[in-house]
């Protein structure tokens, strides 16, 4: 029987496809993948010797977005994985992954920021680039709060920083990224319910699975406590 791309899933070398997966192998990827997805969007928005900030600001929203996506589900999945199949082993080399991951999310971003500067021409006019900030133009004030939170998470991302502040404290402080995963998802949901009025179901449904997911996490360790207590 002829197998897609050649591969017969119930004869699968499960030893060579952990090397495959390895996470240093994935780091790389993943690094060379934002990179080359950033540089693309930045070489793609020029048409005839101008840029195009608008769809730059929309690009690196998105680039943003899919990878703090990554970031918080790949967490969720994993945590369901272990109560219905704990022997489920595929999504553990990704793990490693969410430190860069968070770390592009922040950088993106960033250029998210200055190319929305750039386009609303607010060049070194404080007062109006934080009048913009807090806006409520494109939900700008949830994207603000998202940046503000992942502020600190991106400070504190090196191993200098998780021996200052001892591991505890610093796991406590990057827990905070589900509440910038909050903030980001309001942001892209109501980006034109303010101008337009209309709210972008897409973001609405992940804020749902997200909430379900940690909801039923939540009751299983509480019936687990119970059980053991008894």
């Amino acid at each position: 029987m002829a197998y897609p791309f050649g591969m017969d899933l119930l004869n699968i070398d499960f030893a060579k496809l952990k090397k495959i997966l390895n996470p240093v192998l994935l780091n790389r990827v993943m690094i060379a993948g934002v990179i080359g997805a950033w540089l693309i969007i930045f070489f793609i928005n020029f048409h005839n010797g101008t840029f195009d900030f608008e769809e730059a600001v929309k690009n690196t929203g998105g680039l943003a977005w899919y990878l703090l996506l990554f970031v918080i589900f790949i967490s969720l999945a994993q945590k369901l994985m272990r109560i219905f199949w704990p022997k489920f082993w595929l999504l553990a080399p990704f793990l490693p992954l969410r430190k860069w991951a968070g770390i592009f999310v922040f950088l993106v971003v960033c250029s998210h920021v200055i190319f929305k500067i750039l386009l609303n021409s607010l060049g070194t006019d404080i007062s109006a680039i934080i009048s913009m900030t807090f806006s409520t133009d494109h939900a700008m004030i949830f994207g603000s709060l998202a940046f503000l939170v992942l502020l600190p998470l991106f400070l504190t991302s090196t191993q200098w920083a998780v021996k200052r502040m001892g591991f505890k404290a610093w796991k406590r402080l990057q827990r905070f990224s589900h509440l910038a995963f909050v903030l980001a998802a309001l942001h892209v949901a109501l980006i034109d319910f303010f101008s337009r009025g209309e709210i972008e179901a897409g973001p609405i449904l992940l804020l749902t699975v997200y909430f379900a997911g940690y909801g039923y996490l939540w009751w299983h360790k509480l019936k687990q406590s119970k059980t053991m207590a008894h």
